[in-house]
């Protein structure tokens, strides 16, 4: 029966194959990660939040739920909407597109 020796196996490994050898591919998968997912996804947040902060009175705005209407006023946190029948409160992060900007 062939006798394998674990001993010498691990002698033959190539040097730097310790913890460095572990971290440089994770390090790598983060970058990678960082690069095509999170730093995309921080740009578009920034984007949006720079287009709800220029919005204004007189925009034509749609929300998440479709809703479609102008922007009658604005405050800190809410924007009132005017529709074809009446007007609504909404929050400033349900806007997700301004369909026209007033000109103003």
């Amino acid at each position: 029966m062939p006798s394998f020796d674990f001993q010498l196996a691990f002698e033959d490994a190539a040097p730097g194959s310790g913890i460095v050898g572990m971290l440089a591919p994770m390090a790598i998968m983060f970058a990678i990660f960082y690069f095509l997912l999170i730093r995309p996804q921080q740009k578009q947040r920034k984007k949006e939040a720079e287009m709800r902060e220029a919005l204004k009175v007189g925009d034509e705005v749609v929300t998440q739920a479709g809703i479609i209407g102008s922007i009658k006023k604005v405050t800190e946190q809410h924007f009132v909407l005017e529709l074809e029948e009446g007007s609504m409160k909404i929050s400033k992060a349900a806007v997700v597109q301004v369909i026209e900007s007033s000109k103003s």
